[in-house]
């Protein structure tokens, strides 16, 4: 998995999730402040890209996901690996990887994903991914 900081340089995924793992510091978020980090998120990695490619700053993507979509891609992801046996390690390392495929650029911006993950872990994995009817 390919991960990078604000500047795109390279970041060692087993460094990021140790840093993440420490979430002492951070308040759980409300279902709503999620989806306002998630947008905030998305938008300044949409933006860091685009100036990293060359884009102006007029830029803007023609299909912005909603940010419901994005949280439901985050989940469909992360749910397909985790079950409720899942350490909280692993819950970090599916959350990592679904940004990193979700997010633009692969972009690691700590201070929004930390409350991100919190938020997954104080759900817990059996509320974040309810199991659907057959």
């Amino acid at each position: 998995m390919l991960l990078f900081n604000e500047k795109h340089e390279q970041l060692n995924a087993e460094t990021v999730a140790a840093d993440l793992a420490n979430l002492d510091d951070v308040a759980t978020p409300t279902d709503t402040e999620v989806e306002a980090i998630l947008e905030d998120y998305y938008k300044q990695a949409l933006q860091l890209e685009g100036a990293r490619r060359g884009f102006t700053a007029s830029f803007s993507a023609p299909a912005f996901p909603g940010i419901r979509d994005i949280l439901d891609a985050i989940r469909k992801f992360i749910c397909g690996i985790l079950n409720e046996g899942s350490t909280t390690q692993q819950i970090i390392d599916a959350i990592l990887q679904a940004i990193a495929t979700v997010i633009p650029g692969g972009i690691i911006i700590n201070l929004l994903v930390k409350p991100i993950i919190k938020y997954i872990l104080s759900t817990g994995i059996k509320a974040f991914c309810p199991v659907n009817p057959a």
